[in-house]
């Protein structure tokens, strides 16, 4: 069934390559036959069922619906569209020999549902797929954007982006699906919030925008319903004013992140004297729940994102690469060095936030939204 299964992508790849190398031009590519493809495909994976554990499954089939939506892009005719498409064809191939390996010995080392740490901690990351770039334009390049971790219902597709060429913004759009981002088509809504928002360092969690005002210790819970605030709350001794940012990115002094476990805070005191300071909050009230010192001091890292009570960091190697070095679990208190390489396709990583729902990583790349797929141990 594997087999079957690759020998179709196969023959979708060829078709998009014929279009890349001019063997067909662009309106004779027979759209209504891709779609015709990709529904078998789809089909294909309805019988996978019986054959291949659910997880895997479930992640085939968010990589269709991507690859569809990629189809409806073409409409454009525009060589870009053509060439994304293929990557997200080539990167679907992959898993599906990799799955084809894994079954032969015995590992299933990268499927986990929506949620799960049943997993050994972070093994790899994928290449970066560059999913658009930020609606304001390649000026901008300054943002945050990602996916509602913890979707209310009606809103299990909420995307949002923030941008701006200064360190703080007020401005976000809201997107219903994966495709409107892509193609900027009808935003959900365009929200100006009265104050400012630090650092771009924002997450999303059950429709509410959690962020840091600018220039304070102050969070805050902002409905992107009722475009109304819901609480703030002051993150006891908080360093602010750029004081303990992450290198290359100026008042970045207090860090969200949302994981399996819940909203988190990454930042320093005075009393740390930079040193990373790691609290889980109470996302109804932004009140501290738990705290933990973590030994590392924090302007020596570009960016850091949670995944399942762990505190995980970066840095950069090159232009266009980064490491991530250094982890930190919560449930053990523990400290260790690891190296994976984290790639990108420009120099800047403003943003870096983990989704628990998708177990992706969201990056705004100077001004490109990019996501990664995550690999962990078993």
């Amino acid at each position: 069934m594997l087999l079957t299964y690759t020998s179709k992508l196969q023959h979708l790849t060829l078709r998009v390559d014929y279009v890349e190398s001019g063997k067909l031009s662009y309106t004779e590519l027979e759209f209504q036959l891709l779609r015709t493809e990709i529904r078998d495909l789809e089909r294909l994976v309805e019988v996978l069922r019986l054959d291949i554990n659910t997880t895997f499954v479930y992640s085939i089939s968010a990589e269709l619906t991507n690859i569809s939506t990629v189809v409806d892009s073409l409409e454009k005719h525009d060589k870009n569209n053509v060439l994304l498409m293929r990557r997200e064809v080539e990167a679907l191939k992959k898993k599906l020999k990799d799955c084809h390996e894994n079954r032969f010995n015995g590992s299933d080392t990268f499927h986990l549902l929506p949620g799960s740490c049943n997993h050994g901690g972070l093994k790899d990351v994928s290449k970066p797929f560059m999913v658009a770039r930020n609606w304001r334009g390649s000026k901008y390049k300054l943002g945050v954007w990602g996916k509602d971790s913890n979707p209310k219902p009606g809103r299990e597709n909420l995307y949002w982006v923030g941008t701006d060429n200064l360190n703080y913004f007020s401005t976000l759009r809201l997107y219903s699906s994966y495709q409107k981002v892509r193609t900027d088509r009808a935003p959900l809504a365009q929200i100006s919030l009265p104050i400012y928002l630090a650092s771009l360092n924002a997450v999303v969690l059950n429709n509410k925008l959690y962020f840091q005002q600018y220039n304070t210790q102050k969070l805050a819970m902002y409905n992107l319903t009722s475009k109304s605030y819901i609480t703030t709350a002051q993150l006891p001794h908080a360093v602010h004013n750029n004081k303990f940012s992450y290198t290359g990115n100026a008042y970045s002094d207090i860090d969200l992140a949302v994981d399996e476990n819940g909203l988190w805070a990454i930042y320093s005191t005075e009393q740390s004297m930079g040193r990373i300071v790691l609290s889980l909050l109470n996302n109804q009230t932004l009140a501290v729940m738990n705290t933990w010192n973590v030994p590392f001091y924090k302007p020596t890292a570009t960016q850091g994102f949670m995944v399942c009570g762990v505190l995980y960091l970066t840095r950069p190697i090159t232009m266009h690469d980064e490491e991530i070095f250094f982890a930190f679990n919560t449930r053990t208190n523990s400290s260790n060095y690891m190296n994976i390489v984290l790639e990108k396709k420009m120099e800047g990583m403003r943003s870096l936030d983990y989704n628990p729902a998708d177990h992706k990583l969201y990056m705004y790349n100077d001004g490109y939204l990019i996501t990664y797929d995550l690999t962990f141990q078993m």
